[in-house]
């Protein structure tokens, strides 16, 4: 099973800080009805291609712009 990692966006008038949580694939499915939830598959892109959740993005955690992609999500 590979890890998923889900950035929850806070309300306006919270800080700015995001929480990552680490779901199962059941927990991340209904994740994906609510609003606001960003699912970010960190594997690399075969894995991805082997099967992934309807509306993962994939940044490949070995990639050299892995730091500046995953930023774009903070």
């Amino acid at each position: 099973m590979f890890v998923l990692f889900f950035s929850l966006l806070g309300c306006a008038s919270q800080s700015n800080q995001q929480e990552v949580q680490v779901v199962s694939t059941e927990e991340a499915q209904l994740l994906l009805e609510l609003e606001n939830v960003q699912l970010i598959d960190v594997r690399t892109p075969g894995e991805y291609d082997s099967g992934h959740l309807e509306k993962a993005q994939n940044i490949d955690y070995n990639s050299s712009s892995f730091d500046d992609a995953i930023s774009r999500f903070r």
